[in-house]
């Protein structure tokens, strides 16, 4: 394990202390917890909104070629 120093505002210390005291009780290693849960909850997020970002291409470009446009003729002849 690595240690880090970080500069947070007085008011983000306390929230941060606050929940690591609700969710873990205060326990030995409770902030490094929650920081990492921090971390883990950032990297979602940003691979959500890129799967996102990458289904709303894939649909525009579909609508671009035109696909997915057709009669119900043109369906049952593929």
């Amino acid at each position: 394990m690595v240690q880090i120093v970080l500069s947070l505002s007085e008011a983000k210390e306390k929230e941060l202390r606050k929940l690591a005291m609700e969710k873990y009780d205060g326990k030995k290693g409770a902030l490094s917890k929650i920081v990492e849960e921090g971390i883990d909850l950032v990297k979602t997020q940003t691979n959500q909104k890129k799967a996102d970002k990458d289904f709303w291409n894939m649909v525009n470009n579909a609508k671009n070629l035109k696909i997915g446009k057709f009669t119900r003729e043109e369906a049952n002849e593929r």
